[in-house]
């Protein structure tokens, strides 16, 4: 489940570990919270949402092991929701058909 988050771009606006010094490079109050990436066990929640009646826009969130996503790489707003439109446009690689065996080399 893992590799299937990950090749949809949810991780994206994780910041990257520093290489010396730890979590955070220093102290600088970063942590990795492994519960919320665990390969196997985990609970996916892909939520749609309209609002503003049938014509309303439409939003998106996801929820992993009872965690919600940020999704800031999206865009997404305090509540971790992002604009379903927003959301495709950024699947560049799914829209244009990806290289499935590549991802799994």
């Amino acid at each position: 489940m893992a590799s299937v988050l990950g090749a949809l771009g949810l991780y994206n606006g994780s910041q990257p570990l520093a290489a010396t010094g730890g979590a955070g490079g220093g102290g600088g109050g970063l942590r990795i919270v492994l519960v919320g990436r665990c390969r196997f066990a985990a609970k996916a929640y892909f939520e749609k949402t309209v609002c503003g009646g049938a014509r309303g826009r439409r939003w998106c969130g996801f929820v992993v092991n009872e965690r919600v996503l940020p999704l800031a790489s999206f865009g997404a707003d305090g509540r971790g929701l992002v604009p379903l439109e927003r959301f495709v446009d950024a699947l560049s690689f799914v829209r244009a058909g990806g290289d499935w065996v590549e991802c799994f080399v």
